[in-house]
């Protein structure tokens, strides 16, 4: 059984394999053996008895196997404190523990339960989001390797598109296109302004396509794939529907977002295959 990671994705799979009503049971049983202490005491506070011989082995077996469980959710206070007691009922060197310690520590061991179980919290991912999350290189390899700058945001934004963030989304292809935008800039020789408006950009970028030379086939060819990466800029404008890329007071739902995404996703395709 392996123990849960930070970040780690949980599936239903990892959730059968780790045994919660075997984890119910032993807690039920870890807070019956207390209440069986604690009555144990009463009218012996002065002189509490000792453990029996019985309830010694009892006690290591299921607090071994609740530490087990333990571990494997993270309840790293928990662990601790069962070790700690487990070490205690093995160790021959110290006298022999009595009801009234072992009522105290079973007790400290609950709540330290309790208290990590309070701080684990699970998210729920769509099965068809999850590659969104998990998936590397999600505009494909061609893009990461061209232009590597750009797959931060990429990946930022597909775990934002699967934890159902879209505004976030959002920004971070905002991230992905002004780099985009440069790059093609730059390829063309285009003057575009950060903060220019969508159409202002377009007039700048259809003005050096316009001007690239068709005498060759291999012209031809260059300027119809920056005529398609045009069309790709035009599409993620429409998807946008912003006069500008920075508007900070727009907020966007799920399916603006995934419409945003694919947009953003086919103009960097296209991308890489005319820039320099």
């Amino acid at each position: 059984m392996a123990c849960l990671r930070k970040y780690q994705i949980v599936s239903l799979l990892d959730m059968l394999d780790f045994d919660l009503p075997r984890f119910a049971v032993l807690i039920r049983e870890l807070v019956e053996s207390e209440c069986r202490h604690h009555e144990a005491l009463t009218g012996h506070e002065a002189s509490p008895p000792l453990l029996s011989v019985v309830d010694m082995p009892w006690l290591e077996s299921r607090l071994t196997e609740i530490g087990g469980h333990a571990r494997f959710l993270g309840l790293n206070v928990a662990v601790a404190g069962i070790r700690d007691f487990v070490a205690r009922l093995k160790n021959p060197v110290f006298p022999m523990p009595d009801v009234r310690e072992a009522e105290t520590r079973l007790g400290e061991i609950k709540r330290a339960i309790e208290a990590d179980l309070q701080g684990k919290v699970f998210m729920y991912f769509p099965s068809d989001k999850m590659h969104y999350y998990s998936e590397k290189a999600l505009f494909g390899e061609e893009v990461e390797n061209k232009l590597p700058a750009v797959s931060s945001d990429i990946a930022e934004a597909g775990r934002c598109l699967a934890c159902g963030r879209h505004t976030a989304v959002v920004f971070h292809l905002m991230r992905v296109m002004e780099a985009g935008v440069k790059e093609l800039a730059a390829t063309l020789k285009a003057k575009v302004n950060p903060r220019d408006a969508w159409g202002d950009v377009l007039n700048s970028i259809d003005a050096e396509i316009k001007k690239l030379p068709i005498g060759t086939p291999a012209e031809k060819n260059r300027k119809s794939d920056c005529e398609g990466v045009r069309a790709s800029l035009h599409a993620v404008k429409e998807a946008w529907r912003n006069p500008t890329m920075h508007d900070i007071t727009r907020t966007y739902t799920e399916e603006e977002a995934q419409d945003i995404w694919d947009c953003v996703r086919a103009f960097m395709h296209r991308l890489v295959g005319v820039i320099r």
